[in-house]
């Protein structure tokens, strides 16, 4: 009987959460949300993908600027580390961008897309299609990872030595917004396959209030509360 209460109150619920529509959020897409349009640690709690593109943008202008005509080593030196903060603050406190990081942004969005394609209610076309979405961000990440290092170790003595590595440091990540291309548009694909239901924008109540239970399972928090309230008699 209690066990019966419990899924009775879950059906309930669901339905009082979306008004006319009687079903609350798919868990998948609201980690998907988490990738596209918001999650909670971001600065202004934007999606971790354009977050991700947002620093990865930073990067490639400091790159733009190191290559400066009237630069001296000093400033150019200063225009490539920034390239390295703008791709890891985490070696580097302060510079450009938004103080997050394109490869902590891409490593969190790659690893809510898994939660999406493993969650109870992912459809066929999420679980089939984040492998590959994983794999293009996995080989992104490679990328961004070597060209932060070669940032960072870069020889601040010889302005001729930072020349040629803001070349190289503008060539790779323009390549590498390329591949943020790439993913996007795979991502953007899949989602116009989703159906029953359509992918759309979840709310934020939805999107900052799924958290995840011991067990490893996803719950949006105010389930989780009417799960937890006593049934007397049951």
């Amino acid at each position: 009987m209690k066990s019966l209460s419990l899924l009775m109150l879950v059906l309930m619920f669901g339905s009082s959460l979306t008004g006319c529509v009687h079903r609350q959020p798919l868990i998948s897409h609201a980690h998907l949300g988490h990738c596209l349009t918001t999650w909670r640690d971001t600065p202004g709690e934007k999606g971790l993908l354009p977050v991700a593109r947002q620093e990865l943008e930073a990067a490639r202008r400091e790159a733009d600027a190191a290559l400066g005509d009237s630069l001296n080593p000093t400033q150019k030196a200063a225009h490539i580390r920034n390239v390295s903060r703008a791709l890891a603050p985490d070696a580097e406190q302060v510079g450009p961008g938004l103080g997050y990081g394109a490869i902590r942004a891409l490593e969190a969005a790659v690893e809510h897309l898994e939660y999406a394609a493993t969650s109870d209610d992912a459809s066929t076309n999420v679980v089939s299609s984040v492998e590959g979405l994983s794999a293009i961000g996995d080989s992104l990440l490679q990328r961004l990872r070597a060209t932060a290092a070669r940032a960072k170790s870069a020889d601040v003595r010889d302005a001729a030595a930072l020349d040629r590595t803001a070349l190289e440091l503008r060539s790779e990540l323009r390549e590498i917004s390329g591949g943020f291309d790439q993913l996007q548009q795979q991502l953007d694909a899949m989602l116009a396959r989703e159906q029953n239901p359509k992918y759309q924008p979840l709310e934020k109540k939805y999107l900052l209030g799924l958290v995840r239970l011991p067990s490893g399972k996803w719950m949006f928090a105010s389930l989780r509360e009417a799960l937890s309230r006593p049934t007397y008699g049951h």
